[in-house]
């Protein structure tokens, strides 16, 4: 089934929306050339089709534009983003047959303004480059699956690909809250990203299913700034345990340390049980508060 056209009400209450989400149709080329939204702050395309091109007239049709997401988009390969007023830009991309043109390339030129970046489609395989972004400080989601399949994160002259870093001649200072999903996550990987963003102050995992145990002896330079970590999917297996020892025992400014933990592994106890196999005796952070929870449920560990 071919996808419709947008609603006519668009052209009737484009010059005075302030917020709109465009879904469920084709923004043809002829179309997308009559909008313009001049107060528009936050738009939002979900399950459309719309060429490259005509993306990038939408949006410059956009003057006062703040947040750009993406949901299920397609019909353009990449998007350039030259915008002095945007805030937020979020992607979420999904498999999509061969024969459809889906997001790779998100490439921001100049973006002054830009405080968040978040890519929502963890199993995609984003490419994006960060030129000119003074006011970046989230960004998420950096993530490596199966099949090799992963982001590329490109910020000036650094390159990390997944979660490993392929080219850092200078690190990234201006960066404070990263999201990370990999199918296998170890400390080495968290040591390279804490070198890679020295001011990292919050820092959220999302493992697939892998954890590794071991991981080798840290120098004593390491300076490592984060106040908030945040674990998803925690079961309280011991790799997981080992690899969240980690933060406990040399996180010296952590202030909070989150668990989400699936309803199905939470039981009576798991909280205290939790507190001693962490060793929450020997915080490197003697003000941290140590928190599982389900969606249900919160249990405060210190």
């Amino acid at each position: 089934m071919q996808p419709r056209p947008p609603p006519a009400s668009i052209f009737r209450f484009s010059s005075g929306l302030r917020v709109a989400t465009i879904g469920k149709c084709h923004l043809q080329d002829a179309i997308v050339q009559m909008l313009h939204f001049p107060k528009l702050e936050h738009l939002g395309l979900d399950d459309v089709v719309i060429s490259e091109g005509s993306l990038h007239s939408i949006i410059a049709a956009c003057p006062v534009l703040e947040c750009l997401l993406l949901v299920r988009a397609i019909g353009f390969r990449c998007l350039r983003i030259n915008s002095a007023s945007l805030t937020s830009i979020g992607v979420d991309i999904l498999y999509f047959p061969a024969e459809q043109i889906e997001l790779g390339e998100l490439i921001i030129e100049h973006a002054p303004l830009l405080e968040k970046l978040l890519n929502f489609g963890v199993r995609n395989e984003l490419d994006v480059s960060i030129i000119s972004a003074p006011k970046l400080v989230t960004v998420g989601c950096l993530c490596q699956q199966f099949c090799h399949r992963h982001t590329r994160f490109t910020f000036g002259t650094t390159v990390i690909k997944g979660v490993k870093n392929e080219s850092l001649p200078e690190v990234v200072l201006n960066v404070k809250t990263l999201a990370v999903s990999v199918l296998l996550l170890d400390v080495d990987k968290v040591v390279d990203i804490l070198r890679c963003f020295p001011c990292l102050e919050n820092l959220y995992f999302k493992p697939q299913k892998l954890w590794r145990k071991k991981y080798r002896n840290l120098t004593k330079s390491l300076d490592i700034r984060l106040k908030t970590v945040v674990l998803e999917d925690y079961r309280g297996i011991w790799a997981e345990v080992h690899f969240a020892q980690f933060f406990v025992l040399n996180a010296r400014t952590l202030e909070a340390m989150k668990f989400f933990v699936t309803c199905k592994d939470y039981y009576k106890g798991f909280a205290a049980e939790q507190r001693k196999v962490l060793q929450l005796d020997k915080r490197a952070s003697s003000g941290a508060r140590f928190i599982f929870t389900t969606k249900g449920c919160f249990h405060d560990a210190a």
